[in-house]
Formats: C-alpha cells, sequence, structure tokens
C-alpha cells in the first residue's frame, strides 16, 4: 500500500541525498530508561515533543520511528522492550485492529512480557469532522496529551524515573520534585 499523507512532510528536504531505508526496519531516535514511545508517520514529531516535556520533568523517555505498521519491526520491537519497562504506541488511526494492536500481537507470538505496553490512539467510535489540529487535541495525540496518557498509563512513571531534586535549579523554575506532585496530580 502508498499512503499519501496530507500535511507537511517533516525532515523532508527537497535537495537531501535520497537514502534507501530498509523495508520494515525502524530506528530509535533517542535512548531512554524510564519511557519509550514508538510511533510511526505524524505522530513521530509529537511522540519527539512529548519526550522533551518529559526530559524537561526529569523523565528519561525514548522516541523510535517504527516507519512500517506493517511489516512490524519485531527487532526493534525487542530493543525497545529491553531498553525500557514502560512503551506506548501512537498512532493517528483507530486502535482496535491498529498498529498498537499489531504490538501486543507480537509480544503475546514470541511470549513477551506485554505487561508494560499501552496504546495511544484514536478510540472505536464516530470521529466528526474538524481541523487534523482540534482533532489531534480532542484524542489527546498532540504532545501535551501524549505527556498526560503516559501518566495515566504510569502513574508511577515520576517515582520510577529517579526524578531527583538538583540544589542548582535556577530561580523561578520548579524543582524536579515540584514538578513531580505536579504531573502526578492531574
Amino acid at each position: 500500500m502508498v499512503r499519501y499523507p496530507r500535511g507537511l512532510g517533516i525532515g523532508v528536504a527537497l535537495d537531501a541525498d535520497l537514502v534507501t531505508v530498509p523495508h520494515g526496519r525502524g530506528e530509535i531516535l533517542s535512548e531512554g530508561k524510564d519511557l519509550f514511545f514508538l510511533a510511526y508517520g505524524s505522530m513521530v514529531p509529537v511522540a519527539s515533543e512529548a519526550a522533551a516535556i518529559l526530559a524537561a520533568r526529569g523523565i528519561s523517555c525514548g522516541v523510535a520511528n517504527a516507519r512500517f505498521a506493517k511489516p512490524l519491526d519485531t527487532d526493534l520491537l525487542a530493543r525497545i522492550l529491553a531498553i525500557a519497562p514502560r512503551v506506548v504506541t501512537v498512532e493517528e488511526h483507530l486502535a482496535a485492529g491498529g498498529f498498537g494492536s499489531a504490538v501486543l500481537e507480537e509480544c503475546h507470538a514470541r511470549g513477551l512480557d506485554a505487561s508494560g505496553v499501552k496504546v495511544h490512539a484514536i478510540p472505536d467510535q464516530f470521529v466528526e469532522h474538524s481541523p487534523q489540529a482540534l482533532q489531534r487535541r480532542n484524542f489527546r495525540l498532540d504532545a501535551e496529551g501524549l505527556v498526560a496518557r503516559a501518566f495515566e498509563f504510569f502513574p508511577d512513571l515520576g517515582a520510577a524515573g529517579g526524578v531527583s531534586v538538583s540544589p542548582d535549579v535556577p530561580a523561578g523554575e520548579k524543582k524536579a520534585s515540584e514538578k513531580l506532585v505536579e504531573t502526578v496530580s492531574w
């Protein structure tokens, strides 16, 4: 299948050298030991932005670009599960029968522990027509929504992330412990 997305392509430059992308292979864009976002397509930049927000709160969050919904990069999935105990799949599609479902099925087929794998996608419901940015915000498929979902999925995320209070916090900025209280309370 060839999919022609609407909108802008992130990271695409007309004068860049063409690089062959290995079929069915994703890539780890950034490492994280507390949480990993496994995304593809339009959700990759959103996941990167959410990871930056979490990093500012003292949480080590990695991002992987799956690149393909099918075939699923099973080696990438196994590497991510070995690195971080929490994984959130991120897709701009229905959760039922989507990319996240395929990830969970692969975990089950390989006997991998999927207890720390959560799916963040559009629920199986009628979707009203509206601008793309509004739909993403409504379904929490924007960076702030993704951060909120990560804390809902994993309430222990801040504590397990080893958030420590640094005495060198600039004036006017919250200490990591204050951020933790703020983020856990929503």
